[in-house]
């Protein structure tokens, strides 16, 4: 008689997860804040969570301004004309505008007259979402947001060209990592971190702490690999870390690709690449000549 085959061993607990974070508040980002950020991350896990991994997979920018119409009230402001004309004019897809606050505005009284008062109107915060892949492309969107001429099609359909705002607009960045941990114990901490409300005020600590001004928005673990990173990105760098005795080797991603084609990762003296491509704890800076891993 036959027997049947002995059941599958059960998979594998996992040792990496994905997150998600979101910064807000800034001014600008490069490859010097978004090291910090990632070291900022790995100093707020718990000890349990020592030694994980982290590798920058994917990133996206968002910015916040302003700008203020005459002759509308809250009531009677045209929310969608407002999204669809606002995006079209700074060059972003339709839906990255969203209002998050419309507050009425008294006019200015106007001097040599009597108690005569310039046209009310309505104060329209918005956000745009997917302002660029690179801080580079996000910030020619954010020098928009401060030319009255750049919104001709919002002027148009509004019926009254809008007071833009004057100073720059504060940037938001999307960053989903790879987080790697030593044995399951380790990731399991960390997911257990990462959904501790606490943990944002933690990162907010040592953001500060590693002079990096942003407001910690969200921080979330997905369990699920996030996208692999592309080449046409011009503001960062995936590092990847071959250890070679106690030192290690920063290569860029498109290297990295390289040497693979060439069976050469395998040869640095008989180290092997981290999982992920990630570094031991914190990435440490890499020289002038390697960028941050470009993302999509």
């Amino acid at each position: 008689t036959s027997t049947s085959p002995p059941p599958s061993p059960p998979p594998a607990p996992p040792l990496s997860t994905a997150v998600n974070i979101k910064l807000g508040g800034m001014t600008t980002y490069d490859a010097n804040i978004e090291e910090k950020i990632v070291s900022a991350f790995v100093a707020a896990l718990p000890a349990a969570a020592a030694g994980a991994t982290v590798v920058v997979r994917y990133r996206s920018f968002s910015l916040k301004s302003h700008m203020t119409f005459a002759g509308f009230t809250v009531d009677t402001f045209p929310d969608a004309k407002f999204k669809s004309k606002c995006a079209a004019d700074l060059g972003v897809a339709d839906g990255s505008v969203t209002i998050t606050a419309k507050t009425a505005t008294s006019g200015a009284r106007r001097r040599h007259t009597r108690r005569s008062m310039l046209a009310a109107g309505v104060k329209a915060d918005y956000d745009v979402a997917d302002a660029g892949a690179s801080f580079s492309a996000a910030s020619v969107v954010g020098g928009r947001t401060t030319s009255a001429g750049s919104f001709t099609a919002l002027a148009a359909a509004m019926g009254v060209a809008p007071t833009v705002a004057t100073e720059a607009p504060k940037y938001g960045v999307r960053l989903e990592m790879q987080a790697t941990g030593a044995d399951a114990g380790a990731v399991a901490a960390m997911d257990a971190a990462l959904s501790d409300p606490g943990f944002k005020d933690s990162l907010g600590k040592e953001l500060t702490g590693k002079g990096v001004g942003a407001e910690v928005e969200s921080v979330s673990s997905t369990g699920a690999s996030p996208p692999a990173a592309s080449s046409d990105d011009d503001d960062a760098t995936i590092l990847v870390y071959v250890g070679i005795g106690v030192a290690a080797v920063a290569l860029t991603a498109a290297t990295v690709v390289a040497l693979g084609k060439f069976g050469m990762l395998g040869k640095f003296g008989g180290a092997k690449v981290q999982p992920e491509g990630g570094a031991t704890a914190a990435p440490t800076k890499a020289s002038s000549a390697s960028k941050v891993a470009p993302s999509p």
